[in-house]
């Protein structure tokens, strides 16, 4: 069971690897525009932490490398206020541990891009 769960989230961050480099991919930028709204949410409520804070580095790298392809500024402010509404139903202690895995799929999507030299 742990290998196809295994296989299955590496498939998922190879699809949004691909979506990243495609021009105009909805998915891409709806789950860059998430991991962004982490990035500005998460100072205020969760610790920092090693991966975190690359992570954090990899989703600004992303967004810069996509120019006029990332998410908009009202894209991101979408998801900063569902981000809020699901800490309050989520708690601190999970939602910060969701942030760690945001920032964790950031720094595999800018692994995979460099080195399919996107």
């Amino acid at each position: 069971m742990l290998k196809a769960t295994v296989w299955a989230a590496g498939l998922i961050v190879a699809g949004l690897s691909t979506a990243f480099s495609e021009s105009g991919d909805e998915a891409g930028r709806t789950k860059l525009a998430e991991m962004m709204a982490f990035l500005r949410e998460a100072p205020d409520v969760c610790p920092a932490s090693p991966v975190t804070d690359a992570g954090g580095s990899d989703v600004l790298a992303l967004y810069m490398s996509l120019g006029d392809k990332a998410p908009s500024e009202d894209e991101i402010e979408a998801k900063q206020a569902y981000l809020q509404a699901l800490l309050k139903k989520m708690g601190k202690a999970k939602w910060c541990q969701l942030r760690v895995v945001e920032m964790g799929e950031a720094q595999i999507i800018v692994e995979m891009r460099e080195r399919a030299g996107q």
